[in-house]
C-alpha cells in the first residue's frame, strides 16, 4: 500500500466510520442559521482576520488549524457552513506507476452543530515542486458533514480547485464541484497541515 493510498483508505475509513450506524438524513435547517459563507470578495477581510488569529492561536498553544467556509445543496436543502478547522493532516506521495507525485490532504471541522471533514487529492508540479490545483479526472476528493446524527458522505465530481497560496506550512484553496449524491458545494479553506 502506497503512502497514499494509506491516507485515502483513512479518510475513507474514518467517514464511514462515521456513517456507521447513522440512517437518517442530514436534517439541521436551524444549525445553519448564522452561519455565512466566508470566500466571497464581500467577506475576505472577515477570513483574512480570522486566520490571523488562527495564526497567533497557533503559535500559542497549537490549538488552531485554520479556517474554513463552504456553501453547497445538500439533501435538496441549501446548508452554509464556517468553522474552524481544528485538524489538518498530510501525507505525500509519489505514485510507482506513473511517478505523479502529489499530496493527500484531511482536515477536519467542528462547531456545536455539525462537524465537517474534506479528504483532497493535489497534484505536484514536477517543474516547479508545488501543489497544483490541476483535476486529473479521478473522483478522490471526499466530503463528509455531520449534522444531529445524520451523515452526508460524498464524492466531490468534476471540481474545479484554485490555488491561492501556498507556503511550506500554510495552504488556501477555493473549490467548487458537483456531488455525487446530487447537489453542489462551493467553498475556501486555509489550514496549516501537518505530516500524518
Amino acid at each position: 500500500m502506497t503512502r497514499h493510498q494509506g491516507i485515502s483508505a483513512v479518510g475513507i475509513a474514518f467517514a464511514l466510520i462515521c456513517l456507521a450506524g447513522c440512517v437518517a438524513p442530514l436534517s439541521a435547517p436551524s444549525a445553519f442559521t448564522g452561519e455565512q459563507y466566508l470566500c466571497d470578495p464581500d467577506h475576505l477581510s472577515e477570513f483574512d482576520a480570522l486566520m490571523e488569529e488562527c495564526r497567533q492561536d497557533r503559535l500559542r498553544d497549537q490549538s488552531c488549524s485554520g479556517y474554513m467556509s463552504f456553501r453547497a445543496t445538500i439533501d435538496k436543502q441549501p446548508v452554509v457552513v464556517d468553522a474552524p478547522v481544528f485538524l489538518a493532516n498530510y501525507v505525500d506521495y509519489t505514485n510507482a506507476v506513473n511517478g505523479v507525485s502529489g499530496r493527500d490532504l484531511f482536515w477536519y471541522a467542528f462547531s456545536p452543530y455539525f462537524g465537517v471533514s474534506l479528504d483532497l487529492n493535489l497534484t505536484r508540479d514536477p517543474d516547479t515542486n508545488l501543489l497544483s490545483d490541476a483535476y486529473d479526472g479521478v473522483n478522490r476528493d471526499i466530503l463528509n458533514l455531520e449534522a444531529r446524527g445524520g451523515n452526508y458522505l460524498a464524492i466531490l465530481n468534476l471540481a474545479v480547485r484554485t490555488l491561492q497560496f501556498q507556503t511550506a506550512d500554510e495552504l488556501r484553496l477555493a473549490f467548487s464541484a458537483n456531488l455525487s449524491r446530487g447537489g453542489t458545494i462551493e467553498g475556501c479553506f486555509d489550514v496549516l497541515p501537518v505530516p500524518l
